[in-house]
């Protein structure tokens, strides 16, 4: 109760103070307008933004009074939130990376990922003979137990 009321007054401030306010402030009072937020007293927030906790699913930070405080919202059905605008989009295309790394979506193919939600190369194929081992530091090697 005391968090929703916090958020609610947050969001308040932000739409009365929206002429003063920066662009991320804007955005945040925007998501919040939206109705689409569910309020949660455990958003793990360490700094401020919105950020894409997976396809749909969005958390927004604000920092407040030397902390963070965190709500988290999920798109409408068929939409995916574009962590690049900040938005939920129906036209964008979801990226299954959560950090820079490759993951293996088959036994032979792999797809880079430089950061959140920004793939290099999408499910790239190994050399024949060559299997994609998420343990190792390569994703392509010659024994799939080995690395």
């Amino acid at each position: 109760m005391i968090l929703s009321t916090c958020v609610l007054l947050m969001a308040a401030t932000l739409e009365i103070r929206a002429e003063k306010a920066t662009d991320i402030t804007a955005e945040y009072a925007e998501l919040f307008n939206t109705g689409l937020i569910t309020l949660t007293a455990n958003a793990r927030c360490t700094s401020q933004g919105a950020f894409a906790i997976n396809c749909t699913s969005y958390r927004v930070c604000l920092a407040v009074n030397g902390g963070f405080l965190g709500a988290e919202g999920t798109c409408p059905s068929q939409q995916n939130f574009n962590p690049s605008t900040k938005q939920c989009s129906s036209s964008y295309i979801c990226s299954l990376c959560t950090k820079a790394e490759f993951f293996c979506p088959t036994r032979t193919s792999f797809t880079l990922c430089a950061d959140v939600g920004v793939e290099i190369v999408r499910n790239h194929l190994c050399p024949n003979g060559f299997y994609c081992n998420p343990k190792c530091t390569f994703p392509c090697v010659n024994n799939i137990l080995l690395c």
